[in-house]
């Protein structure tokens, strides 16, 4: 039972821990006027930590392959 407890816990943490990274990339999409800020988040809340290093990667401002303004 208390391994159960445990999974369930690291189940709520990582869930947490990727529902503010996908709040982080909702503001930052809409900061910037990017028009597809609810799939980026969805995207990146699906996907977690490697979504997030994808958007930091291609779709941050400095980025000149996104084409963002």
């Amino acid at each position: 039972m208390s391994e159960v407890a445990l999974l369930f816990g690291l189940a709520i943490f990582v869930a947490l821990c990727w529902a503010c990274i996908a709040a982080w990339v909702c503001y930052d999409a809409e900061h910037h006027g990017r028009p597809t800020a609810a799939g980026l988040t969805f995207a990146v809340f699906l996907t977690g930590p490697p979504g997030l290093l994808a958007y930091l990667t291609f779709l941050s401002p400095d980025a000149t392959d996104a084409g963002w303004p």
